[in-house]
């Protein structure tokens, strides 16, 4: 029942902002793509099996594509040229060029096509990023804004409901823990959930951080989004990712230049955490108790002690020997690793826990690189539109950045490019967007002031 109930509201929900404005195709897509939020399991509304709930937001992404093929309205807007000689944007083109030929290379290696569709359905829906192009083109800066509150405000809904999960015990989310910690005395066994996880957590921990650091928006949501999503990082006991989280927000609050206001607000905010960590143990005891034993581990072992460095130390050796006896250059590609016997610690010949390791795996040296490559090019636009100062989200992007290349270490999700796509292309775009504008008003000046020379 439970799982009407989600399809209908979400379905109702952007069936109404989607008439308001066609920009909200990209949040529902990217939802979609989470199975919302965990809600719904990848089962959950399948078709044959074989057509995942996931797999129609790859499905609509294409369909949309190729309408836009047809469209009789296809307008350059100006500043696309600078776009188009852009490094990132000839980047993500190779990227996907290279995907597309890894995914025929799989279908003649596996001598069928099913089972690259199973093992490539993920690494291909990123392919969003041509349409979040084409949609947020006309006007990147208010689009992606649009955008983003729509996701914000999805983002923090989720959170709450991950916490219900964690500390009323509802159980809500149709795959099962990920694993059952006991913790003995009065306090309850904790269940650890991955697939509830708000998907853009961290990337709005960021934003509500700079936000309230700057002043900007309502304080109330960005102080309550904050708290809500700061326990969520902290109830998915995850060391080190919680750990890497704190640093970032730390490094964000200190990469501006110190003000009174900023200093302020910055007290605000440690305020904030303060009473965030002190309630932990009051409304989530069993978790509290939990991630204090697994930071234990470290004092008596130290980090490379840790069972979890150990396991995925000889994930990677492993990943590492198959590639280097299978294909170095190209990987396993979107094949099934046990059909060529080799032992792998997923279907495909990649990982789950270190994207590093997923990349190499699945795409090779080669794939590793033009990722590589893509990120580089990315950090580059990033860095080229902060200097301009004349817009808010590059300095969030560009801590994301930083901390999407340290979460590899803890998980391949940040190696799928839908989790990433969006800031990525916003940033291209508005880049783009401010010099191609910044050389119109300079031809203006110039043509001006000779005028009055004449």
């Amino acid at each position: 029942m439970l799982k009407y109930l989600v399809l209908i509201v979400f379905i109702g929900i952007f069936a109404i902002l989607i008439r308001r404005d066609r920009v909200y195709i990209i949040p529902m897509i990217l939802i979609i793509y989470s199975n919302i939020n965990g809600l719904l399991g990848w089962e959950d509304f399948a078709m044959q099996g074989f057509i995942k709930f996931q797999d129609y937001g790859l499905l609509i992404t294409f369909a949309l594509l190729f309408l836009g093929l047809f469209a009789l309205n296809k307008t350059d807007e100006g500043y696309e040229s600078v776009v188009r000689k852009m490094p990132l944007y000839n980047m993500i083109n190779i990227y996907w060029a290279y995907y597309f030929a890894l995914f025929i290379f799989s279908i003649f290696a596996m001598g069928s096509v099913i089972w690259p569709v199973k093992m490539g359905r993920v690494f291909f829906y990123g392919i969003i990023f041509y349409l979040v192009y084409r949609e947020l083109r006309s006007d990147p800066i208010v689009r992606f804004e649009k955008i983003l509150n729509c996701l914000m405000y999805a983002t923090i809904l989720f959170g709450l409901c991950y916490i219900a999960y964690n500390t009323l015990g509802l159980d809500i989310y149709p795959k099962g823990a990920y694993e059952s910690l006991e913790i003995g005395g009065a306090a309850d066994d904790v269940k650890r959930n991955f697939s509830g996880f708000p998907m853009f957590a961290y990337y709005f921990i960021f934003v509500f951080t700079n936000r309230l650091i700057e002043g900007i928006g309502n304080k109330f949501i960005n102080a309550a989004g904050l708290a809500t999503l700061m326990l969520c990082v902290l109830l998915m006991l995850t060391r080190g990712t919680l750990i890497l989280t704190v640093l970032m927000v730390i490094f964000l609050v200190m990469y501006r230049r110190p003000t009174l206001k900023n200093i302020k607000r910055l007290g605000l905010l440690i305020v904030l955490l303060a009473i965030v960590i002190v309630l932990i143990p009051y409304v989530a005891e069993g978790h509290y108790l939990a991630m204090v034993r697994r930071f234990e581990e470290f004092s008596g072992t130290g980090l490379t002690g840790a069972r979890n460095f150990d396991v995925r130390t000889r994930e990677f050796s492993q990943i590492l020997k198959n590639v280097l006896d299978f294909d170095p250059l190209f990987g396993f590609g979107f094949t099934l690793a046990s059909a060529f016997g080799y032992t792998s610690f997923q279907y495909h010949g990649g990982s789950a826990d270190n994207g590093y390791s997923n990349l190499l795996g699945v795409t090779g040296f080669v794939g590793l690189g033009i990722f590589l490559m893509v990120i580089t090019t990315w950090f580059i636009v990033n860095i080229r539109l902060q200097a301009l100062k004349v817009e808010e989200f590059s300095k969030v992007n560009f801590v994301f950045i930083i901390f999407m290349l340290g979460a590899f270490m803890n998980g391949a999700s940040m190696s799928y490019m839908h989790t990433y796509v969006l800031f990525m292309t916003y940033d291209l775009l508005a880049y783009s967007f401010y010099m191609h504008k910044s050389k119109i008003n300079s031809t203006l000046s110039f043509n001006a002031n000779s005028s009055n020379f004449a």
